[in-house]
């Protein structure tokens, strides 16, 4: 039973499309949550948590991101990986993970691993490529880890070392080279690369100070590759950037793509 997603990305669905078609039976029933990595390379991979806490995993073990010290790819059938957990995101070379205990756990490539903050001070919210994403109590959102594209709205630098305050009453993140941010009101932000137009901003110019405002009255946000996805609250679907393999779902805009939010569907 699918209880709900998080950092899904899909353009990894075209990738791993048959593993949609029927799970092998550690993932028949029970599946809590649901990740998959924001690559960029050949080191794919996916996790699915269980609601016991088990964590499963299957793809590319590249950096021990799995954790056992094995390096050993997860081909075929998912493997179980971790026990005890309560949430976790797959970012492109890692995991992160907030265990039963309420301890946070960090896997995978050393570049920009660093101890995760204590738990009674910022909580796991999310990873995604080499960026680990934190809540504090009070509703602010940190980030750190990797910020070349300007992804948490700051100067450009390899890799933040420490968690820094990134946006105030966050309410969910996603994030590959870009990032969108929608806080409690219903706004939505984006910083980072816009090459393609994936910010929304009407231009293709990369942001590196602040965040940018994409749109009011969201109720959910997701990125792809080089695209960024709103659901506004009445249930109208927006997207912006990339269109070279129709993931704006318009094909008068199959080759340039869009550099604003364009509407695609309304889902009621």
């Amino acid at each position: 039973m699918w209880e709900r997603a998080v950092s899904f990305f899909s353009e990894t669905i075209v990738q791993r499309g048959p593993i949609l078609h029927g799970f092998p039976s550690c993932c028949d029933d029970g599946v809590a949550s649901i990740s998959a990595a924001k690559n960029f390379d050949d080191s794919p991979f996916s996790i699915f948590l269980k609601g016991n806490g088990d964590l499963w995993g299957c793809g590319v073990n590249t950096n021990d991101k799995f954790g056992d010290l094995s390096w050993r790819h997860r081909r075929g059938d998912p493997a179980l990986v971790m026990k005890n957990v309560s949430r976790a995101w797959a970012g492109s070379k890692h995991i992160l993970m907030e265990m039963l205990n309420g301890s946070t756990i960090l896997t995978g490539r050393k570049t920009y691993l660093q101890p995760p903050p204590p738990p009674a001070v910022l909580k796991p919210f999310g990873a995604a490529t080499g960026k680990f994403w934190y809540k504090a109590a009070n509703g602010t959102l940190f980030g750190h880890g990797y910020c070349k594209h300007c992804e948490m709205g700051l100067s450009p630098v390899d890799s933040l070392r420490q968690p820094v305050p990134v946006v105030d009453h966050i309410r969910a993140v996603d994030s590959f080279q870009h990032t969108v941010f929608l806080v409690q009101n219903g706004t939505a932000y984006t910083s980072g690369w816009n090459f393609a137009g994936q910010l929304g901003d009407g231009t293709k110019l990369e942001r590196c100070s602040g965040l940018h405002w994409a749109m009011d009255h969201v109720q959910a946000v997701a990125i792809g590759r080089w695209t960024t996805i709103l659901l506004g609250e009445d249930g109208t679907v927006y997207a912006s950037g990339d269109n070279r393999y129709f993931q704006l779902g318009n094909l008068s805009m199959h080759q340039e793509g869009s550099k604003s939010f364009v509407k695609i569907m309304a889902i009621n």
